[in-house]
């Protein structure tokens, strides 16, 4: 427990640190495991139009998951979050998760 409390206090810490984003920008969806998190909650520009990346965790996001065989729950979440996701959104999120899946390959297949 001593492990977990000393980690949430320095994030705690961080987080004081960091400036709020304005609340009207368009969400830009970053879908994946614990990688999501950080380009997440800084205003980026994207195609010209500033957006703000809102993570969307699927822990344990393997492409070994993701075949057809599998019932294992990262694909069975991925499937809800990407149900979620408005159409328009859903566009810019699929390059994040092409890229992790792309990512995760390397691994598999090495």
């Amino acid at each position: 427990m001593r492990n977990e409390n000393a980690y949430y206090c320095c994030v705690a810490q961080l987080m004081a640190t960091v400036p709020r984003p304005p609340a009207d920008l368009t969400p830009l969806y970053i879908v994946g495991d614990s990688h999501a998190l950080a380009p997440s909650w800084r205003v980026v520009e994207w195609r010209g139009e500033s957006r703000l990346p809102v993570p969307r965790l699927v822990t344990g996001l393997k492409v070994w998951h993701l075949r057809e065989a599998s019932d294992f729950f990262p694909k069975v979440h991925l499937g809800n979050l990407l149900n979620v996701i408005s159409a328009a959104d859903l566009g810019d999120s699929l390059r994040t998760i092409s890229a992790v899946i792309a990512h995760d390959l390397g691994y598999f297949c090495a």
